[in-house]
């Protein structure tokens, strides 16, 4: 550029001298002489110009040479950052997992027990088991484990055995381990071999000795491959920039260079003078900082990884050559036009990057807050998981050693009891966790099909009555009528959800009312929209908790919850299947006062016959309901192959006064049917030889019209969606599900008895009678039971008799067809014991039958080995059980003497004339007086009779039932 403008000013010169002598002009001359006049002037302006440009080319070079030296120091800042908090959070990811669980594995009394004694081969052998148990959570599945006694190398795969000498140089971590670390330490080495770096965990396992002195008894430790952590986490990353990963003895443990970090080289001399100033920098800095130092023309990102005791140094240098591009492209551009372009579209692009570093920068810290969350609620979730687990664990292991100990049948039954509801706490956990998992990893399917609603209903309110206990609740319903009967969706999940929410308001809730309200609305013709409401009146839940409340191991409001059971993983599940079912759940809560939370889903409608109104009765247990209309002119025929079916049917069909006639097999059937006339077949449908189907289409194919036209009514165990088309495609009129429901049963009869033959009901008790003395059986729900047989106590004895009777065949021949793998008998063999439970009030060994003929039907061999010996024990423990208190109640009737009924003879005679006076008081004072005599089970439910028959006010009927009564005990006591 000088040498042009040189050039120039020569040229200048030269014409300026050959002017200053020239002949006279002319006038064209004279022309001429004033445009070269004027070219100085435009070459002048041309300098100018051209040297403005210059300047100003200069100096957006420079701004533009400083602005890219500025970004680029910038951008290697983010970049050093981001590549630190990448390594640190990945080896704190990987390395977390494993490392809490050898601590856990280390602070295990199990591995301690062995460890203080190695040679005992019981011990030897639990722990092997647990060591297994960790080595399956490992990532790598490595494990190893050394006694501070015999000092033998252990794997869990049993590769490695050897003797640890630990004065040997190669043997110092153990040395390290056991005499120099508290909680645990890293060891790292190369396995030629594998061509792998392991990462060794050491944990060291604390004891006490003789002296109770704590100490050392040994290291359990696990081996993590970080050949695949090491080469993602240097691939990923810019290869300018050098990775140096040091423990606290300066030695590295991860470099580019892989000899280095092998032969543990120290870190000072490799980063120079700088060296030791980088060093205790590092060290210096808390768990989540990062730290930017430039020195010698080098940028260093410094952080820690305390949970490993290591330091991480990412560096990088700067080198002015990569400024150079942009300035060749400039000065070839040569136009000012483009230059201010490139610094226009060089600013926006410096504001598009300072964003995106800001972007990526909040970005890094709401990842890193999410990742220190979801490792602070997994950590509270695997201590409470812990926790929830070790309780039933404790009681599992303590009964069993308890057993172990005792000699006394009695106490040994208890204990196993105990055991098998501590196993069962501990299977919910379980099932709770896999499903969490399954949803988590996108596992979880959807199966649907047709189900009944009322099924649905009714099973769930089953089983939470079940967990009420002795809570004072009263369990309400509020279901709308317009719900279709048979819907499309998936039973089991719906099901899952109702229960779960339900689950949660017993927990919560002390007393009170709890209340399950179904809500349906018509979306067209095909679907509808049904609305699952749940309310309490519990503890209810905190405004500020409320957004929490659904998180995955979330338990909010622990400290008012406290002595709830629970892992938090209801909620998280329940929510996770509603929205898998296209559904939402929502809650709205108000603390002290209760909570209501409300799942909306959308389901398929297969049959729009309404569900009819539903009341509370499932809430109301063993308060039969009165029947609504007598027949005596009706003739009904029962059959069944189960003698205690026959015994239900013939109590629940009782008041209603027909002839009934019962027998045991079809052929039976059939021989009555064609000899007599009856105007009802109930008829059971799985019936060994000829079955219910085989019956009716015998039935159906006999001559003449009263055979094609006699109403037959299956009665079956299996009421699954689809049963009632099944039964009415082979010539039964209709079906009724078993355990029978007082209400269906009433609703049914009316709808194939005619009007014609139906009359008023008689006068009768209203209530329950009064309760025999002492029935209470540990798994069986009386007063459930007794609502079998419409509230008979006679019969409800006379049921158990025969259930102790039956029950006893059944299950061996249960047993001999599983020893046989005969699938048709066990599947059989269960369909009938799961009857015989549910008829006495035994719904959680009716579940286990019902499980394991559902298991016959689908040919699931596994399950029929593993669960017909359960069923087994338990039926076994129940007829046990049933046995004694039914020889109670005989002893107890047996033992009514004389003394009492001339006792009661002489209150009947009190009563008779307080009756006769309206003297209130004194029939008060005589009722208490009766029910407190020793008197027989059909003589306390006769006291309760009139008892009712007063408080109704139907004294006239009170009168006549004390004299019969008296009558009754005027003849067992022998007097005229």
């Amino acid at each position: 550029m000088h040498r042009c403008a040189s050039t120039h000013s020569s040229n200048n010169m030269s014409d300026t001298n050959h002017a200053e002598k020239p002949p006279i002009p002319t006038d064209k001359q004279l022309l001429t002489q004033e445009s070269v006049k004027r070219i100085p002037i435009r070459k002048n302006f041309f300098y100018f110009s051209a040297s403005l440009f210059c300047v100003t080319l200069a100096i957006g070079i420079v701004a533009f040479l400083m602005s890219m030296y500025k970004i680029h120091l910038t951008n290697m800042d983010n970049e050093l950052r981001i590549t630190s908090e990448t390594i640190r959070l990945r080896l704190m990811t990987e390395v977390a997992t494993d490392l809490s669980l050898a601590i856990k594995t280390a602070d295990s009394p199990v591995i301690k027990r062995y460890f203080l004694n190695p040679f005992n081969t019981d011990y030897q052998a639990e722990a092997f088991e647990e060591f297994a148990s960790y080595r399956r959570n490992l990532r790598d599945g490595k494990v190893f484990w050394v006694n501070d006694i015999d000092k033998i190398f252990y794997t869990d795969d049993g590769d490695t055995f050897y003797k640890v000498d630990p004065d040997r140089d190669t043997n110092y971590w153990y040395k390290m381990t056991i005499e120099n670390t508290e909680k645990y330490n890293f060891n790292i080495n190369y396995n030629p071999d594998l061509d792998v770096i392991n990462l060794w965990v050491n944990v060291p396992v604390y004891g006490y000795g003789t002296n109770y002195s704590r100490r050392a008894i040994g290291i359990v430790g696990c081996g993590i491959d970080i050949s695949k952590i090491s080469e993602s986490i240097l691939i990923n990353s810019d290869k300018s920039i050098d990775v140096y990963l040091f423990n606290d003895l300066n030695e590295l443990t991860l470099a580019r260079d892989v000899d280095k970090a092998l032969n543990k080289v120290n870190i000072l001399p490799l980063l120079g003078k700088s060296g030791e100033m980088i060093v205790n920098k590092t060290k210096s800095l808390g768990p989540s900082e990062i730290e930017l130092v430039e020195f010698d023309k080098t940028l260093y990102a410094l952080s820690t990884i305390p949970s490993m005791g290591w330091y991480l140094v990412c560096s990088r240098k700067i080198e002015f050559v990569d400024l150079l591009q942009p300035l060749f492209l400039t000065i070839f551009s040569g136009f000012m036009m483009l230059f201010l372009i490139t610094i226009i579209i060089f600013n926006i692009y410096i504001s598009r990057i300072r964003i995106r570093i800001e972007h990526q920068n909040i970005r890094l810290r709401d990842l890193n807050i999410k990742a220190e969350a979801a490792s602070r609620a997994k950590s509270r979730f695997l201590a409470q998981m812990s926790h929830e687990i070790r309780t039933p664990m404790n009681a599992i292991v303590g009964m069993g050693t308890l057993a172990l100990r005792e000699d006394d049948v009695g106490k040994i039954h208890k204990f196993l009891e105990s055991q098998l509801r501590a196993s069962q706490l501990l299977l919910s956990l379980v099932n709770d966790a896999l499903d969490l998992a399954k949803i988590e990893s996108n596992k979880l399917s959807i199966l649907v099909a047709p189900y009944d609603m009322k099924s649905l209903i009714n099973d769930s309110l089953t089983l939470i009555i079940v967990r009420l206990g002795e809570k004072p609740i009263r369990l309400k319903t509020d279901i709308a009528t317009n719900i279709p009967r048979l819907i499309r969706g998936d039973f089991r999940r719906i099901q899952q959800i109702l229960v779960n929410l339900l689950s949660n308001a017993v927990k919560y809730t002390d007393r009170g009312t709890i209340t399950l309200g179904v809500g349906c609305e018509r979306i067209d013709d095909e679907r509808i929209r049904l609305t699952f409401v749940v309310s309490d009146t519990g503890i209810g839940i905190r405004s500020d908790a409320l957004p929490l409340l659904f998180g995955d191991f979330i338990r909010v409001d622990e400290e008012s919850g406290r002595e709830v059971e629970g892992t938090g993983l209801g909620l998280a599940i329940t929510r996770s299947l509603s929205e898998l079912m296209g559904g939402r759940i929502e809650v709205e809560s108000e603390f002290g006062k209760g909570s209501v939370f409300t799942v909306t889903l959308e389901q398929e409608v297969v049959d729009w016959e309404p569900l009819g109104p539903f009341d509370d009765m499932r809430a109301d247990r063993g308060q039969p309901e009165p029947a609504g209309f007598t027949a005596p002119d009706v003739r009904v025929l029962v059959v069944d192959d189960l003698p205690s079916n026959l015994l239900v049917a013939e109590g629940l069909l009782a008041p209603y006064g027909m002839h009934l006639t019962c027998c045991l097999s079809g052929v039976e059937a059939l021989d009555l049917i064609r000899d007599q006339h009856f105007d009802l077949v109930l008829l059971d449908h799985m019936m060994p030889g000829m079955d219910g189907v085989e019956v009716v289409e015998t039935i159906r194919a006999m001559p003449g019209e009263r055979f094609r036209s006699l109403p037959c009514i299956a009665l079956t165990a299996n009421a699954v969606a689809g049963m009632r088309d099944f039964f009415r495609s082979h010539g039964f009129d209709d079906f009724c599900a078993k355990p029978v429901d007082m209400e269906e049963l009433d609703a049914l009869l009316r709808k194939w008895i005619p009007p014609e033959k139906r009359q008023k009901p008689l006068d009768a008790p209203g209530g329950a009678p009064a309760p025999v003395p002492a029935l209470s059986i540990e798994g069986v729900d009386v007063a459930g039971g007794l609502s079998r047989v419409g509230g008979d106590w006679g019969r409800y004895v006379d049921l158990l008799e025969l259930f102790v009777q039956d029950a006893g065949p059944r299950v061996r021949s249960l047993a001999e067809g599983a020893d046989h793998a005969d699938i048709v008998t066990v599947a059989a063999q269960a369909h009938s014991l799961k009857t015989l439970l549910a008829n006495i009030g035994a719904p959680d060994v009716a579940a286990m039958a019902a499980d394991l003929e559902r298991a016959g039907r689908e040919e699931d061999e596994a399950f029929l080995r593993r669960g017909v010996e359960p069923l087994r024990q338990a039926v076994v423990k129940l007829v046990e059980r049933v046995a004694a208190a039914v020889a109670a109640l005989r002893a107890h009737a047996a033992a009514v003497g004389p003394d009492a009924v001339e006792a009661a003879m002489g209150e009947l005679g009190i009563l008779d004339r307080a009756i006769r006076d309206r003297d209130i008081h004194e029939l008060d004072e005589c009722l208490e007086r009766l029910k407190g005599l020793a008197l027989s089970s059909a003589q306390c439910a006769a006291v309760g009779d009139i008892a009712e028959r007063v408080l109704r006010g139907d004294m006239d009927g009170a009168a006549r039932a004390g004299r019969e009564l008296t009558r009754t005990l005027a003849s067992e006591a022998g007097s005229p």
